[in-house]
């Protein structure tokens, strides 16, 4: 029956398995699921108890909860004088005394304590995060005594938090815990020990106060760490992004055997190739994880119908490795929010456990395709569908960001349902779509979701997705067909970390061509995409790499980097800038064709603070860039930019002085290009050429019509029945996803040289 509780600093409600420990305060949720301000401590609050969000903590030892933080050496001693001598007198022998060391219980005969797999951090909330790391088992499989330290600097002198915990064999010998009371929107080190052994040293990081307004927030996001011959740069790169408040992780944190993941000790194993890769660990140990699974971690084609053992073992053996809790009455539920102050909340999405069957068949003209249109299929799932609206309507935030493991935004190559309006009897989003296992397998619920976003007037929304292994940046809108639908939020789906194939080379071994000939083609399908799905802003068939996203109370600002995964030197560069601004319907975008073309880019900031922000009017000489303008803005932006692709977009004007261009005008726009080499197309969808590449810049309306030249001697018209229709479904489905046979060893390396940077 429903109640009254205390509350005190409200953090995400857990259930605990072994090893796994809260440290600190008991703490509840409100029967809402938001977090109480400070205000809220110690007041009366109304409890469900049968919401999902509802319930306390296990209280285990945290030896300074309710203290103020205290020198190393005198937590040594609280540790100590708790009865740990077993744990720290080897450790800290030389300030403990003797007399504690020869008191200490000995570790398993020969074990030599370590952490293979290093140390993780996750789920920031403003007094609470959860630290991870594993121990190396004993031979005998003992439960082995754990210390714990969380600092309020690197040299660990002044502790936070700390106490004792165990790593149990019943959970691979892995530790984890949510530690409580931190101060907020802070940062914190940790660390773990055993005997004398350390672990590596990793960093926390508190969200902001609910209640609070914080300036900024900048994040990254990708998915898709497949193991093949292109290396784990990304990983490394994004560890070196400045100001990064957390990574995002959108899924495919390991690719599960299809055939021969079946059970715990196997899963397991597939864990540990996975999280035993240096260059991870040390992204781990930078930045807090924000996770969500797709089906790697399961198998290929993982839904709610998937046989319960299998799903259980997949599910407990991934919250052995990830930095996250369940929930009271389902361990295993992934969907949550998290808020960061009142800038943005994350509002997190389990896209797997819960949907229907996908479709194979991509043509809606067939029986199998037609099932992608009804009404009845469900990819969140009732509950989880009713928690996300609950979360939309209730969200005071400046931003609302959805975190998707699949892309939300339609892709098909061909468009059934043309012209506008509809003749009777068409059936509505029609099409040949170009891959299932995405939100294009609920197209109903996928519109009935965002039309609920239009009727309830909730705007600034963004969805980072993933999954595709490829680049995509697209406006979302209930019925993408229809030119008066709403925009009521953005899609940006990113690319993988690793290349699982490398798309190029998938494409020459599918179809015999040149890799020269291969790009281009690739980029010739780019521009043509976008004339069959004109919401979609930026198509990218070929980078790998990730994304960043820098969020203010006026405008996020989304950057697609790319990043060369065969070479363990490379740097991350931008391939393509959206700027979002509050309010906005439409993208500014940007593409860039290679390394060194973007300038720096500095979000625009509330007046009231020192951060420079931008003018109304701009003037740049910026090289090699493409620059978009976008609808109901008042900017006026003048550019003189050599090597660019510029497109207007909306009821804007832009004018560029640029050599080696081509100018676009789309729709009630004027633009204005003095170019020397060039050639100024003012049609409704010409095609436009960035350094010889087709596709910088997509033309936005839809129709097999607006198509670019071909290459010679070959037809490119997306169609069912096209050449290459066949050839991008092959693509897509084969060579992008030729993960469907996972566990064989990677390909033999067709070439030595570095990616084209296309």
């Amino acid at each position: 029956m429903a109640g009254t509780v205390r509350v005190r600093r409200h953090e995400a409600p857990v259930l605990l398995g072994p090893g796994e420990h809260v440290a600190g305060t008991r703490h509840y949720a409100l029967a809402s699921g938001k977090a109480p301000s400070e205000a809220d401590n110690d007041q009366e609050i109304p409890v469900n108890p049968t919401d999902r969000t509802t319930r306390p903590a296990w209280r285990v030892p945290n030896l300074l909860a309710g203290r103020r933080p205290v020198s190393r050496r005198r937590f040594l001693e609280m540790v100590a004088a708790a009865g740990a001598g077993a744990m720290v007198a080897p450790f800290a022998a030389s300030r403990m005394g003797a007399q504690e060391a020869a008191a200490a219980e000995p570790l398993p005969a020969g074990y030599v304590p370590s952490f293979p797999e290093g140390v993780a951090s996750g789920d920031p909330r403003s007094s609470t995060a959860v630290i991870w790391t594993r121990l190396a088992p004993p031979t005998g499989g003992e439960t082995l005594p754990v210390l714990w330290e969380v600092a309020e600097d690197p040299g660990f002198g002044v502790i936070a938090a700390g106490g004792t915990a165990s790593a149990a064999g019943s959970a691979a010998h892995s530790v984890k815990l949510v530690v409580d009371d931190l101060a907020a929107n802070r940062w914190y080190w940790y660390r773990f020990a055993v005997g004398d052994t350390t672990s590596p040293t990793g960093r926390l990081r508190t969200a902001p106060d609910p209640g609070s307004s914080p300036d900024r927030l900048r994040f990254a996001y990708a998915s898709c760490q497949q193991r093949t011959r292109s290396t784990y740069v990304a990983h490394a790169a994004i560890a070196r992004e400045p100001d990064l408040a957390f990574f995002m992780h959108q899924g495919d944190y390991i690719y599960a055997h299809d055939t021969a993941s079946l059970t715990v000790p196997t899963y397991r194993d597939r864990w540990k190739l996975y999280t035993g890769n240096p260059l991870l660990q040390e992204l781990r140990a930078a930045l807090p994880l924000v996770m969500v699974w797709d089906d790697g971690e399961f198998y290929n084609g993982v839904d709610r119908f998937s046989p319960p053992d299998r799903l259980a073992a997949a599910k407990q053996v991934f919250f052995e490795n990830m930095p996250l809790f369940g929930t009271t009455d389902d361990p295993t539920r992934t969907y949550r929010s998290l808020p960061w102050g009142r800038l943005v909340d994350f509002l997190l999405l389990d896209t797997r456990s819960y949907r229907d069957p996908e479709v194979p068949q991509t043509d809606t003209r067939l029986p199998g395709g037609a099932e992608r249109l009804r009404a009845d299929r469900t990819h969140l799932g009732p509950q989880q569908l009713e928690w996300l609206r609950s979360e939309l309507i209730a969200s005071e935030a400046a931003w609302r960001v959805l975190g998707s493991s699949v892309n939300m935004a339609a892709w098909r190559f061909e468009d059934l349902d043309e012209p506008w309006p509809r003749e009777p009897g068409t059936v509505q989003n029609a099409g040949v779509y170009a891959t299932g296992d995405a939100w294009d397998d609920y197209v109903v619920e996928r519109r009935d979701l965002l039309q609920f976003l239009a009727d309830r007037g909730i705007v600034d929304n963004l969805v980072c997705s993933a999954h595709t292994h490829l680049f995509i940046g697209a406006e979302l809108q209930p019925d993408y067909d229809d030119p008066t639908s709403p925009t009521v939020a953005y899609d940006f789906t990113s690319a993988s970390l690793t290349a699982d194939p490398d798309v190029v080379e998938a494409l020459m071994e599918f179809s015999g061509r040149s890799r020269e000939e291969a790009i281009t083609l690739l980029r010739n399908l780019e521009t043509q995409s976008a004339g069959v799905n004109p919401h979609q802003k930026y198509l990218n068939l070929i980078e790998q790499g990730y994304v960043t996203v820098d969020v203010t109370e006026a405008e996020a600002v989304v950057e697609f980097k790319a990043i060369d995964t065969y070479d363990p030197h490379a740097e991350s560069w931008v391939a393509a800038r959206f700027i979002v601004r509050r309010g906005s319907d439409a993208l500014v975008a940007q593409r860039f064709s290679e390394p060194g073309q973007a300038p720096p880019y500095e979000p625009e900031m509330p007046p009231s603070t020192t951060t420079t922000s931008t003018t109304t009017t701009t003037a740049s000489t910026v090289p090699d860039t493409t620059s978009t303008t976008v609808a109901d803005t008042t900017s006026t932006t003048t550019s003189t930019i050599p090597d660019t692709s510029t497109t207007t977009i909306g009821e804007t004007t832009t004018t560029s002085t640029a050599p080696d261009t081509t100018t676009t005008t789309v729709g009630e726009t004027t633009t204005t290009s003095t170019a020397p080499d060039t050639t100024t197309t003012t049609t409704a969808a010409p095609p436009s050429t960035v350094d010889g590449q087709v596709g910088a810049a997509p033309p936005t309306t839809a129709g097999a019509g607006n198509q670019p030249p071909p290459l010679p001697g070959e037809a490119l018209v997306i169609a069912s029945s096209a050449p290459s229709a066949a050839v991008v479904s092959a693509m897509v489905n084969r060579g992008m996803h030729q993960r469907r046979t996972p566990g064989a060893p990677p390909a033999t390396p067709v070439r030595a040289s570095p990616r084209f940077a296309g």
